[in-house]
């Protein structure tokens, strides 16, 4: 767990310093939480199995993810119409053998799955396989689709479902299917890690992005949602350096600790595991990451999260229970959506100060193969 060898510092002195003393008053920025969080993770090794069954697991028991992402939501769905669109648009560009299929890697409890599902509908996409790392999880997806389209039949209107627990990258190894897109959104693959040791966390990630690869058809894309921490004095900047502050005098991971977020969720988490670190490689190493299985960035954009709700009873109209979003798709175009999907989000939600400490920016990126066939 702990690496001695004297490692060329990633950040400037002083800019660490300045940017360590910001935002304590913050709970998720506050410098005793990190390390405390630091301290729990960090007190034993951490195995890839410890990571995923402990603490990632553990930070969704008795966990609403659903009421607690609500007011993310239009701006996923939006997000998610815009990115689909795009990357079955490039596909069908690009090649007349499509699978007509797609994969979701870390669908929680279905947030957008209703949206993924309607959307699915208007690009002819044939069949989803719905994934993700507690089974738990997958089945409320089901539950969510069976009650929201009135049966428990897989295929609604056409598209099949497939609904698929476990990690992705095993997952991977077990299916013979090949999708024309691969949906990571909300930081799925910031949580795709071993924090056992440096050696044993690139391997993770090695194999996260060659599994993608891999379950891709020739011309196949994959959308992703990663933190954006780049940009000084943004939320995961901070917390960003004050992790690697933070794990560099514990001796910690030492080459790959500047590119790593520390969490304390125990203002909002009661019952379960309420720390968290992630992996969110910036500053072009995660860009690394995907061109070293053949994947470049073909477009991307980043978008702030919302900070709060400012006309419930609209957003509630719009989007507040899974008949309403079937609704909102039903007889309108792509097209036409997102245009008055992004005016309800002017209408209805609040934004942060782009140089508000606390603005959480998030950067979507759709990756499409290097040498296409």
């Amino acid at each position: 767990m702990h690496n001695n060898i004297d490692h060329h510092k990633p950040f400037e002195e002083e800019e660490l310093q300045l940017t360590v003393n910001r935002g304590n008053i913050y709970h998720n920025l506050n410098n005793d939480n990190l390390r405390k969080a630091a301290q729990v993770i960090f007190h034993d090794k951490v195995s890839k199995e410890y990571y995923q069954k402990t603490i990632v697991a553990g930070n969704y028991i008795g966990f609403d993810l659903e009421k607690h992402g609500f007011t993310n939501l239009l701006v996923h769905i939006r997000l998610l119409a815009e990115f689909f669109r795009s990357a079955i648009h490039l596909v069908g560009q690009t090649t007349r053998q499509k699978s007509n299929k797609v994969f979701f890697m870390g669908e929680g409890q279905g947030r957008t799955s209703i949206a993924a599902i309607e959307i699915a509908k208007q690009l002819q996409i044939k069949e989803i396989y719905l994934n993700d790392l507690l089974t738990e999880h997958v089945e409320h997806v089901r539950e969510k689709v069976a009650r929201c389209y009135g049966t428990r039949s897989q295929i609604i209107d056409g598209v099949k479902l497939q609904f698929v627990p476990g990690d992705f990258t095993e997952v991977a190894q077990n299916i013979d299917v090949q999708f024309d897109a691969i949906f990571a959104m909300w930081m799925v693959t910031s949580e795709i890690c071993d924090f056992s040791n440096v050696d044993s966390l690139r391997d993770v990630r090695n194999n996260l992005y060659h599994s993608v690869k891999k379950l891709l058809t020739k011309q196949g894309v994959f959308v992703e949602e990663i933190p954006f921490s780049e940009g000084i004095g943004n939320f995961y900047y901070v917390a960003r350096l004050k992790t690697y502050h933070i794990l560099h005098e514990m001796g910690i991971l030492e080459g790959e600790n500047d590119h790593m977020l520390l969490t304390d969720f125990t203002d909002i988490q009661s019952s379960g595991f309420p720390y968290h670190i992630r992996y969110i490689p910036c500053n072009g190493k995660h860009r690394q990451e995907l061109e070293s299985v053949g994947l470049v960035e073909n477009e991307s954009t980043v978008t702030f999260a919302p900070s709060g709700i400012k006309n419930l009873g609209l957003y509630e109209k719009e989007i507040g229970s899974s008949e309403k979003i079937v609704n909102l798709f039903a007889g309108n175009s792509i097209d036409d959506i997102i245009p008055y999907l992004k005016q309800k989000e002017q209408e209805c939600l609040l934004f942060p100060k782009t140089t508000d400490i606390v603005a959480e920016k998030k950067k979507t990126i759709l990756w499409r193969q290097k040498y296409p066939i």
